[in-house]
């Protein structure tokens, strides 16, 4: 468990963050995340606190690739979020491809479902 304070738009506020993983299999991996945010503001939609929920769940298909599922949900912004990363490193270490797509509500109390796609390249020298 772990409890931070700070300050945000001249407001206080505590977040409480409880983190389980669990290795399903030697390549198969499982990550849960609850975040409480506990503050005071006076400007919708948000009020008092939020509950983050994250779960995670990690194929580590080879040395070289990943796939990864992502769900969030908070509470507070009645906000959903799916996930479905692929990382491939073309130089070990080096070089990686990651492709993401992600389905989920992009503003706040959105009706429809907005899908997107990524893809990045990165190198690292």
């Amino acid at each position: 468990m772990e409890v931070r304070f700070g300050r945000i738009l001249a407001r206080g506020f505590t977040l409480f963050r409880l983190y389980k993983d669990f290795s399903i299999s030697q390549t198969l991996f499982l990550e849960y995340f609850l975040y409480y945010l506990d503050y005071s503001f006076e400007i919708s939609p948000v009020y008092k606190s939020a509950n983050i929920h994250v779960l995670k769940i990690k194929n580590k298909l080879s040395d070289l690739l990943d796939l990864s599922l992502f769900f969030q949900a908070n509470t507070a912004l009645d906000k959903i979020t799916l996930q479905l990363r692929a990382k491939y490193a073309f130089w070990s270490e080096h070089g990686v491809a990651e492709f993401v797509y992600q389905r989920g509500s992009s503003f706040y109390r959105e009706v429809n479902e907005n899908d997107s796609a990524f893809l990045s390249f990165s190198y690292r020298f």
